[in-house]
């Protein structure tokens, strides 16, 4: 018989665009309160934050393998 648990926790999601270079570049940041959904484009970039709370299902299996899924990933306040 298997093992499963769920949890869930805050992170914060950065993803600048530079519209010069044609370039993107995301960063998730665990554990960190982000101020909210934030929005700014300046010379040609784009930021934009996104707080989330992601879900993650973790299953120990009888031989001892385990594997992790990705259950929700959503704006907090609206699992």
């Amino acid at each position: 018989m298997a093992c499963k648990d769920e949890s869930c926790f805050d992170v914060c999601l950065k993803l600048v665009v530079n519209t010069n270079n044609r370039r993107a570049e995301t960063s998730v940041e665990c554990d960190d309160a982000c101020g909210g959904i934030e929005f700014e484009f300046e010379n040609g970039v784009i930021q934009i934050t996104l707080p989330l709370v992601a879900c993650v299902e973790t299953t120990l299996k009888d031989d001892l393998s385990a594997s992790a899924e990705l259950t929700s990933l959503s704006l907090p306040g609206y699992q």
